[in-house]
């Protein structure tokens, strides 16, 4: 049920989180669309262009909107994040790179780091960022370089990419960054050490700064706090796959959500091969580790319900399983666990 409200006072953390303002959405969208001809002159195309959302349901108003303002249907302009309806994200994020449609993209995290789109042209920034290297990631999604028949196969009226465009909207251009700090500013304390300082709760910025410098150190130290829980993925993966394509074996076929901040384990057929993907902060984060000798043990589930391929492990079995210890030669009484269930 909703009501009118004579006066509401909101932040602009607020606003499109807690609070929608859709005119001024509305008015974002509708001012991009009439400079288009002067941001690309002699161009009648709407060139790729990537839309920054501040969360998903943002995003669906965002995707909306675009349709009706340049009056064009459902394929004109897609979203793609994590919990994209009908079509999975890697197949509108294929269609994104390779086909006319869609023109543009609407994402959150998914498409701002370490995802490549060609024929991307223009930016457009709809939320604020204040990590400046999370801000110059995403601004690298425009850097890509492709030749001129490549380009013109997705937007016929585009001769080169000689350059991109940044539309900001937010002001996230001149908004105050917090720089990237050396990642390891006490390479030397040991890891019981740091188990310790973290078991009292310490979170100074030297002790995250630590624990985020060494991958399986961190995935441990991780492990040790209280939220995260562990689920392993019982089928090969494809190593291939990265952020996108871990998410929808997540989603589909784990029954979890990846912003939980659970850890999700996937290991290849050659079983020499583990990647390690959760969600923290802003974004996520893949850990990925190849043996140049012998094999990690994939983890087995008990049985099988409801098709969900995967297992919630033990914190102490994740350890054995990264440090090369089989659990079959591990005695150990027997104990409750339970299958991964839908989230």
């Amino acid at each position: 049920m909703y009501r009118e409200l004579d006066d509401l006072t909101y932040t602009a953390n607020q606003l499109d989180r807690d609070v929608v303002a859709e005119n001024q959405i509305r008015l974002v969208i509708r001012t991009f669309k009439d400079k288009l001809p002067e941001i690309f002159p002699g161009r009648t195309e709407v060139p790729k262009t990537l839309v920054f959302a501040k969360t998903d349901l943002h995003a669906e108003d965002i995707v909306r909107i675009m349709r009706e303002e340049f009056g064009k249907g459902n394929d004109f302009c897609q979203k793609i994040t994590s919990k994209s309806t009908g079509k999975k994200p890697d197949e509108l994020l294929a269609e994104f790179r390779t086909m006319y449609y869609p023109r543009i993209a609407v994402t959150v995290d998914m498409i701002a780091t370490g995802t490549d789109v060609k024929p991307l042209e223009c930016l457009l920034f709809m939320r604020n960022i204040r990590s400046l290297s999370y801000f110059e990631q995403m601004k690298g999604r425009g850097c890509r370089i492709i030749d001129s028949d490549a380009l013109q196969s997705v937007t016929p009226d585009a001769k080169h990419k000689t350059h991109f465009v940044i539309v900001d909207a937010v002001g996230v251009c001149e908004g105050e960054k917090t720089a990237t700090k050396p990642l390891d500013r006490k390479p030397s304390v040991p890891l019981d050490k740091i188990l310790n300082l973290v078991a009292v709760g310490a979170a100074d910025a030297d002790l995250v700064s630590t624990i985020r410098a060494t991958s399986w150190r961190a995935i441990v130290v991780l492990m040790s706090l209280p939220a995260p829980s562990v689920f392993a993925y019982t089928k090969p993966a494809d190593m291939r796959k990265s952020f996108s394509g871990l998410v929808g074996i997540i989603e589909q076929e784990l029954k979890q959500t990846v912003e939980s901040g659970h850890l999700f384990l996937f290991f290849n057929r050659r079983s020499n091969c583990v990647k390690v993907l959760y969600f923290v902060g802003d974004g996520l984060v893949i850990f990925y580790k190849r043996l140049e000798l012998g094999t990690f043990e994939m983890p087995q589930a008990l049985h099988t319900a409801d098709g969900v391929a995967g297992i919630e492990m033990r914190l102490s079995e994740l350890t054995l399983i990264l440090e090369g210890i089989e659990l079959s030669s591990v005695r150990r009484r027997k104990r409750w666990r339970r299958e991964v269930q839908p989230a």
